[in-house]
């Protein structure tokens, strides 16, 4: 059950419901959506796409149900709610600042840091290369031996 109180997005990431294909799903989402096949291949890019954002609790439940139907998985998210004061009042303190945000694709979040092949200097010890073999792990002469005699398999129900 939905909050009645809370606006939701439909999210979809590549993933068909069992009993459909490909071939059947593509058709019923175009007739849906009214797209060409083009567009509706963009669906299937097996990123989150969201298909439809800011809807009310029936709303969001009925293009589940519809979409299901034409044989897609979607998740419904509930947004962030937003109380009536941060909409009254546009101006925010440092206290009231998000904690995190969604960077544009392709942003650079910083500058890379310099890489050496030894950070710390710590005596006795040193960096490999990159694909050198270490070693081998000690093998055991002596196997353990486990009984799975006492073990069985139920039959699917």
């Amino acid at each position: 059950m939905l909050d009645p109180r809370r606006q939701y997005e439909v999210v979809f990431r590549g993933e068909l419901l069992p009993g459909f294909t490909l071939e059947t799903v593509k058709p019923a989402l175009a007739k849906i959506f009214s797209a060409d096949s083009a567009q509706i291949q963009q669906l299937f890019s097996g990123k989150r796409v969201v298909i439809k954002t800011g809807l009310d609790d029936q709303s969001a439940e009925k293009y589940q149900l519809t979409l299901q139907k034409a044989g897609l998985y979607v998740e419904l998210h509930p947004l962030p709610a937003v109380s009536s004061s941060q909409t009254a009042n546009t101006t925010t303190s440092q206290d009231e600042l998000p904690l995190w945000t969604i960077m544009e694709a392709g942003s650079i979040l910083g500058l890379p840091a310099k890489f050496t092949n030894n950070p710390v200097d710590v005596p006795n010890y040193t960096v490999a290369e990159v694909g050198v073999v270490l070693g081998e792990l000690p093998r055991h002469t002596n196997p353990v031996e486990v009984s799975i005699e006492h073990l069985k398999v139920l039959p699917l129900s």
